[in-house]
């Protein structure tokens, strides 16, 4: 049995079964993987606002809100978990509210390898396998 994943695993996973799931550990790719799809969505939503729905006449992003509301809580949880697998805890998400060092602390821990052991938030995450092919 393999431990690889996809991104579109990734994604389909946090928007299932791990919804609102806060506790354990993710990796940087399941995070990395969420965080590009909300970015996406983002902008495709944006574009069918302006595009299709007329949000310029009214200023209500329709399209959008729907998304952003979608994705808020499993990008809060994806978030979490990452943390957890720097060593950190969930609640340092809080520094998001700190618009500049606050993203800037963030945007330094998040990237980081995770804890090679386990840690007090769940245990070690299994090691990605990579499927060599063979002609």
């Amino acid at each position: 049995m393999t431990h690889t994943k996809s991104v579109l695993h990734n994604i389909f996973v946090c928007m299932t079964h791990k919804y609102a799931d806060f506790s354990g550990r993710a990796d940087r790719l399941e995070q990395w993987s969420f965080g590009a799809f909300c970015f996406c969505g983002t902008v495709v939503s944006l574009i069918i606002d302006f595009s299709f729905l007329d949000a310029s006449a009214d200023g209500f992003l329709l399209a959008n809100t729907i998304f952003i509301y979608a994705v808020l809580v499993p990008m809060f949880a994806v978030t979490a978990r990452r943390l957890h697998d720097i060593g950190r805890s969930g609640w340092w998400q809080l520094l998001y509210l700190v618009p500049i060092p606050g993203l800037f602390v963030l945007w330094m821990w998040l990237p980081r390898r995770g804890m090679p052991g386990p840690n007090r938030y769940n245990t070690i995450l299994p090691a990605p396998q990579i499927k060599r092919l063979t002609p």
